[in-house]
């Protein structure tokens, strides 16, 4: 999993502003998603593992206890710290 902070995801995030996409235009790339995961289960999972979050070609798709439990607790970490940023920045706007 790939989690961005500071500037990096200060980028990142006006990159997917950029984008202008709304909900209505992301539905069918999600639909195709699913229906692609429904059909070839697991390949289907694998190869967007590999896309999305890096995943070596091989690698383990199952996640342990032990590292879900880490990357909640990361998480839940980034996103405090994310909305304190947010918080910070509107204080500042106002």
């Amino acid at each position: 999993m790939r989690i961005l902070e500071g500037r990096a995801a200060e980028n990142y995030v006006r990159k997917l502003e950029r984008r202008g996409q709304t909900l209505d235009a992301l539905e069918p790339r999600v639909r195709r998603i699913v229906q692609r995961v429904r059909r070839d289960g697991a390949t289907a999972l694998r190869r967007y593992a590999e896309s999305w979050t890096g995943l070596e070609a091989g690698g383990a798709l199952r996640v342990s206890d032990r590292e879900m439990q880490s990357e909640l607790t990361s998480s839940w970490r980034a996103l405090r710290y994310s909305l304190g940023q947010g918080a910070g920045a509107l204080r500042t706007c106002s």
